[in-house]
């Protein structure tokens, strides 16, 4: 079934209940709501199959709706965002050109609360430092995701191979393409300043030719190494 809410003439909030008996209010209307076709016009405000209703708020800038916070009875997720900024190349500018025109930006830190205390925090970085310095690697990919409110703490670390030179053989659209090819992937404890190392995935590409023709042979994986594998 569906119902609607409205102001007058205008609609506030539509209502859904499914087979199964879950309740779906869609509150917040969509800031892109009426800027083309395929985009979504209402969001979710509450999600409730029973087992206790979840919330969920948002938060609204240029042309874009950012999930602020998600509440189910004593715990709540905080989610915060910075401006995507720093970075060179091809890559870089126009991820940096299409957030800007969207309203988009880059989660930086999820909070878990209970009861109005933060329990866990888990922080992602990326490969410009958070107010916009270059770092080595500059294509604006995940680095590391980590827990800050633990001791000990874990830590997630991804690796990306370089991507080709620029030069007359390399197109841009090429170097956009193999800008984000993951080699490594490890999973460390923390404690105090010193990071251990407990499992390590590995991906390789061998540059396959003809492996398939709507891909380029370096985006190809064809060798996983797992933890205890070597």
């Amino acid at each position: 079934t569906l119902e609607v809410t409205y102001s007058g003439d205008e609609p506030t909030s539509l209502t859904f209940l499914d087979e199964a008996g879950t309740r779906y209010v869609l509150g917040h209307p969509s800031v892109s709501n009426g800027l083309g076709k395929g985009r979504r016009r209402w969001l979710a405000t509450s999600i409730d199959e029973g087992a206790g209703e979840l919330t969920l708020d948002y938060a609204c800038r240029s042309g874009a709706d950012l999930l602020c916070s998600a509440r189910r009875r004593h715990l709540r997720l905080v989610f915060d965002y910075e401006v995507i900024s720093g970075g060179t190349g091809i890559a870089a500018t126009a991820i940096r050109v299409r957030s800007l025109g969207r309203g988009l930006e880059r989660l930086r830190q999820v909070t878990l609360e209970a009861d109005g205390v933060a329990i866990e925090q888990v922080l992602y970085e990326h490969d410009t430092s958070l107010d916009g310095a270059i770092l080595p690697a500059h294509f604006l990919n995940l680095t590391r995701v980590s827990s800050t409110l633990r001791t000990p703490s874990w830590v997630q670390a991804y690796a990306y191979a370089p991507p080709p030179a620029q030069d007359a053989t390399v197109t841009p659209y090429e170097r956009w393409a193999l800008a984000n090819e993951l080699t490594t992937v490890e999973m460390r404890v923390k404690t105090g300043g010193t990071e251990t190392r407990i499992a390590r995935w590995t991906y390789d590409r061998q540059d396959l030719q003809g492996s398939y023709q709507h891909i380029m042979p370096k985006e190809v994986v064809d060798r996983i190494v797992q933890p205890g594998q070597g």
